[in-house]
């Protein structure tokens, strides 16, 4: 049996909604639509009490096609954009409390500059192993550079407010353009990189987006799913999945779809571990000491490339230096527009 929860948005100065809930079934295609329930007189908490969620309570409502009735449990998170570690609403409701516990994780951090090491293997088997260093800030910026045998750099990425720009030594190319182009071409290898590269998700990830709408809990085979939702046009289109560990307390992966439905890659986070442990010794990490970060992670590209990426240590709320990210690129490397290497179908990451 499969159960549901809808997290609505609201505004928790008024305590009335922001955005009208509605009751439509939503255009999702066949493979993404939400775990439901038939009314066959089952209890609703059944499936979640099997998986340690107990207590689950809420207003049902009907809201479907004629031939399949769902049924959704509809809670009410305020300020779920922002969510403080005491809204969680319902006190016992575990499934509240832990959504409300993984919301706050991420705002606790500023600032992440972490030393890794990662591997890269192409859609031919092909594979390659680089050390890399990674910075971002809450606002959304990020540097990645990796470097491969003796230190040669093979790539820097950066973004920052809207521009995004490449540099590939090794191949002699550099590229500029802007956020936007990378989140709106043809490259979903970009498109990953730019939002799951972003340090809240890859590190401190919550089951929400910057542009979410709504989201809604469900038990799909057996797991705590989370599928957020953004606005498209008057509809709202599924835009993430996420997996919950329930038992961990944490994501366990988070699913990527394109605005017609369709999957175009996941982060699945392999192992999380507090903070101390990745921390250089005598570092003070203050009241973040226990915070759980995710130390080892693998990018999916949906008929791609994958990246493993491996923490070797990580350092938190750290003042950043103006130029973390930005870099010159080397004079004599042309330098092509993000428009021109999407057209021509170029990969930046794939080895």
């Amino acid at each position: 049996m499969e159960t549901g929860i809808i997290f609505r948005l609201l505004n928790g100065r008024t305590g009335t909604h922001s955005h009208r809930y509605w009751r439509t079934h939503w255009s999702c295609p066949p493979l993404l639509l939400l775990g439901v329930l038939f009314l066959s007189g089952c209890a609703i908490d059944t499936a979640i009490d099997s998986r340690g969620l107990s207590g689950l309570q809420g207003t049902p409502v009907l809201a479907g096609t004629q031939s399949r009735p769902t049924v959704s449990w509809v809670k009410q998170l305020d300020e779920i954009q922002q969510p403080p570690v005491e809204t969680a609403v319902a006190p016992g409701d575990a499934l509240a409390d832990l959504i409300a516990l993984i919301d706050h994780r991420p705002l606790l951090v500023q600032s992440v500059v972490a030393r890794l090491s990662a591997k890269i293997t192409g859609r031919n088997g092909k594979t390659q192993s680089a050390d890399g260093v990674y910075m971002g800030d809450a606002h959304g910026n990020m540097r990645l550079k990796l470097t491969g045998m003796f230190g040669i750099l093979g790539l820097d990425l950066a973004l920052r407010d809207d521009d995004f720009k490449i540099w590939m030594p090794l191949r002699k190319l550099g590229v500029i353009g802007t956020r936007r182009e990378a989140l709106n071409g043809e490259s979903t290898e970009l498109l990953l990189l730019a939002t799951l590269g972003l340090s809240h998700n890859l590190f401190f990830p919550r089951a929400w987006t910057d542009n979410a709408a709504e989201r809604r809990a469900a038990d799909e085979g057996g797991k705590l799913a989370v599928r957020v939702y953004e606005k498209s046009g008057r509809s709202l289109e599924c835009a993430r999945r996420f997996v919950i560990d329930t038992a961990g307390q944490s994501v366990a992966s988070q699913e990527v779809f394109t605005t017609a439905g369709f999957a175009i890659g996941r982060l699945e986070y392999l192992h999380f571990c507090p903070i101390r442990d990745l921390t250089a010794p005598g570092e003070s990490t203050g009241d973040l000491r226990d915070l759980p970060v995710a130390s080892a992670v693998r990018l999916v590209q949906e008929g791609g490339m994958t990246l493993e990426i491996e923490v070797k240590s990580i350092s938190v709320n750290k003042a950043l230096p103006a130029d973390a990210f930005e870099f010159q690129i080397k004079s004599n490397d042309p330098v092509h527009t993000l428009r021109e290497m999407l057209t021509a179908g170029t990969s930046f990451i794939e080895p």
